[in-house]
């Protein structure tokens, strides 16, 4: 019974792959369609890294599904620094308040899609079509049909739909987002340094925003996400790399030495976007489909993990009573967990990055009062880093 019930994921991307490995271990026939041609895909080495911030919660998930690799792979986050330089306040977080040596690892997205896509060759009850466009969904009373050009259609019982924000299936089927612009890009860029970073991940508080400064494996290269409003970005890339490179310099103050750009310099737009329901008749919706939040505090991805840790119990579940793996019951009670969990980071996101990007002067000093309050507090500290790390 169990391997006769099949789901079909829409999006091969990192929450696609990641939830078709997943389900794929609990005995599900899977079919990945993917628009994209990952296998044939080069990347530049130009190219910013564009670090995943994996916290332990999401790297446990992905040893217990077989994904290896990441800690050999990628750079363990041993200590996090926030840093306010206009009241001089400062937040340490460290592992060892909760009783870990280190809160996750630092993974360049490339090199997860290809642990993911080697993961998921694994699987015989794992299929992958690339170059799909799918035109429409077909929600029926027991199977869901997924239409597209290369096929008449494809039906499953439970249909995962992690194709990116602002799904155009989503919003067909009546799963409509609501979305706020912050009128900030993200610059990403990667740097080399002079001194060992030695696993410290520091995030400054600046006028145009966050300055994240995140370890990447090797001990002297770092990958930024440096924010700042729309125009002010647009003028950074515009920029002699030279010039790049001074504001950089400039922004690090010293720490790791000389500083040194070594890649392409890259602009994202920041915008909160989320769906009102996670669900539909025989859907569920994961990661950037269901919720994309603003990068400050690294945990979009590692919501997009618990979404998939979330999916795959409740799809365990109802296996193991012999169950339909696409009733709306399992997916209304998915709906209910994850919206709570989703909704307090959105608010939570939302909120740091008015008050980190804010010159209000009253602000600036509740500010700092503030991030030494939470300094200063133990059992405080201690719950936002369990909660960060997805414990």
């Amino acid at each position: 019974m169990q391997n006769q019930q099949t789901a079909t994921i829409i999006g091969g991307g990192h929450s696609g792959l990641t939830a078709a490995i997943m389900l794929a271990k609990l005995g599900i026939n899977i079919v990945v369609l993917e628009r994209s041609e990952y296998a044939n895909k080069k990347n530049s080495h130009q190219e910013p890294s564009r670090l995943l911030a994996l916290a332990k919660g999401s790297v446990d998930a992905y040893r217990k599904a077989g994904v290896a690799n990441i800690a050999e792979l990628g750079q363990s986050i041993n200590h996090i620094r926030v840093y306010d330089r206009g009241s001089g306040a400062i937040i340490d977080y460290a592992p060892e308040e909760v009783g870990y040596d280190n809160f996750g690892y630092m993974l360049p997205e490339r090199v997860l899609m290809q642990l993911l896509l080697e993961s998921a060759a694994k699987y015989e009850n794992i299929e992958i079509r690339y170059g799909v466009q799918p035109t429409k969904v077909e929600q029926q009373t027991h199977q869901v049909l997924v239409h597209y050009p290369e096929a008449k259609s494809l039906s499953a019982e439970l249909l995962v739909l992690a194709d990116g924000r602002n799904s155009k299936l989503a919003k067909r089927i009546g799963l409509e987002s609501q979305e706020c612009d912050y009128k900030q890009y993200g610059i990403v860029c990667d740097v080399a340094h002079e001194e060992d970073h030695c696993g410290v991940a520091v995030e400054l508080c600046l006028p145009g925003g966050p300055f994240a400064i995140l370890p990447k494996a090797g001990g002297y290269s770092s990958s930024l996400v440096w924010v700042e409003p729309v125009g002010i970005a647009e003028d950074v890339v515009r920029m002699a790399h030279d010039d790049i490179e001074t504001l950089i310099a400039e922004r690090f103050d010293g720490y790791l030495g000389r500083v040194k750009l070594v890649s392409q310099v890259k602009l994202f737009p920041l915008h909160m976007v989320t769906c009102r329901q996670y669900y539909s008749n025989r859907t569920a919706l994961i990661g950037d489909t269901a919720h994309a939040i603003h990068p400050l505090a690294g945990q979009g991805f590692n919501l997009a993990m618990r979404d998939i840790i979330a999916l795959a119990e409740q799809v365990q579940a109802q296996l193991d009573t012999g169950l339909d793996i696409g009733s709306l019951a399992m997916l209304q009670e998915y709906n209910n967990i994850r919206k709570f969990d989703t909704n307090l980071m959105i608010e939570a996101t939302d909120s740091l990055n008015k008050i980190l990007s804010s010159n209000f002067a009253p602000l600036k000093v509740l500010r700092g009062m503030g991030m030494r309050a939470i300094n200063q507090i133990k059992p405080l500290k201690r719950k936002i880093i369990r909660y960060a790390m997805g414990l």
